[in-house]
């Protein structure tokens, strides 16, 4: 961990872990994590100092839900990985404001990555509070330090949060600009309207009609709707639950079937920046309130060196209805989690497709709410 990092953090190491086919029954309870402030803790250990730094990060204690089975996900008969991966790739996961539950989401999240073996790390940080100057002053992230920062941010809507200051953003340009990595999902692309560079890493974000491009898939090919023409970005659920494939030669879609079902969710469509960069992986079919066609789910970026990777699932909120946590029990969602972090990383994917992957007819639940390591 970088004597640099400031902010309640800690490293969480993988370790080997298990599948599980069980269906959760919505008991597990969620993690503790950090108040804001603080300095880097050691793994198993809180940071000490700032405002409210006296908690640790505690992974969820076992619950009623399913328990991780023996054996690697994927088992026999995993394919689309790649051999001989080289250094496993280090993830710091930046969070701490969003107007969804990422308190919940994110010891998911965490889950996830750690329990697919593919990382050597994974660390955790909350931004200092917004209230707290003098954390803030101190904030600079050693970015270069890891191989690919997720976050889970959302800075525009609902004012949870403060702006990074300049220097960490230009900070994050380079680092992007030189070969880094960037993955977020859901609200990540809402933040920072007024960050241009920002919204040319990520293609596309929570904009008004007018900010700029968008993309819709018509009759099975990638189509770029200008600014100012459809509607803003939003919010609609999958009607079908069918997640297609647009590029089966992709590292992260490659070996997938070409339609597999996903627990019901939303996806964000018509989500608007400079998106004639962005390659779009999958897409879905929406229709409510006046929409009405088929959207991106997952898609990826390039930015300078840097690759940023993009999933709109996971639309949580703090009054959702009980068991929507759950749908981060989906295969499909934690395969491609795992393989778009693993490709923002190193450019390239190791992860095979498991063996129970969803299939067109039929959704796979693989519980992680408890795991532990």
């Amino acid at each position: 961990m970088s004597k640099y990092v400031s902010g309640l953090s800690l490293a969480l190491f993988l370790c080997a872990c298990g599948e599980s086919d069980n269906t959760p029954d919505g008991n597990g309870g969620a993690p503790a994590l950090p108040n804001q402030g603080g300095t880097a803790g050691t793994p198993g250990s809180a940071g000490s100092g700032g405002s409210g730094g006296n908690m640790m990060v505690m992974m969820p204690t076992a619950g009623s839900g399913g328990t991780a089975g023996e054996g690697p996900l994927g088992g026999s008969g995993g394919t689309g990985g790649t051999p001989d991966p080289g250094a496993k790739p280090k993830v710091l996961f930046v969070s701490g404001s969003n107007h969804h539950d990422w308190l919940k989401q994110d010891p998911y999240l965490i889950n996830i990555l750690k329990w697919s073996k593919v990382f050597e790390s994974v660390e955790y940080m909350i931004m200092p509070a917004a209230s707290d100057d003098a954390s803030w002053a101190a904030w600079r992230p050693a970015w270069t330090d890891y191989d690919v920062v997720v976050h889970n941010l959302d800075l525009t809507h609902g004012n949870f949060g403060r702006d990074w200051p300049n220097e960490v953003k230009t900070d994050f340009e380079n680092y992007m600009k030189n070969g880094g990595g960037m993955a977020s999902l859901h609200a990540g692309t809402h933040g920072w309207e007024n960050w241009a560079e920002y919204n040319k890493m990520t293609g596309g974000g929570w904009r008004s009609s007018s900010f700029g491009c968008s993309i819709e898939i018509v009759n099975g090919q990638r189509t770029v709707v200008p600014p100012g023409v459809g509607p803003d970005a939003a919010d609609v659920p999958f009607t079908d639950q069918l997640i297609r494939v647009l590029d089966p030669e992709n590292p992260i879609t490659k070996g997938l079937p070409a339609v597999w079902k996903m627990i019901t969710d939303n996806s964000s469509v018509y989500q608007r920046g400079p998106c004639e960069s962005v390659t779009v992986l999958d897409y879905a079919y929406s229709q409510t309130g006046g929409i009405d066609g088929y959207f991106p789910v997952s898609w990826t970026n390039q930015y300078g060196e840097g690759r940023f990777f993009f999933i709109a699932p996971m639309h949580l909120m703090t009054n959702s209805p009980a068991g929507t946590l759950n749908e981060m029990d989906d295969v499909g969602f934690q395969t491609m989690w795992i393989r778009g972090v693993e490709w923002a990383a190193k450019g390239m994917v190791t992860y095979p497709v498991p063996a129970n992957f969803p299939t067109e007819t039929a959704i796979s639940r693989n519980d992680l709410s408890n795991y532990q390591e």
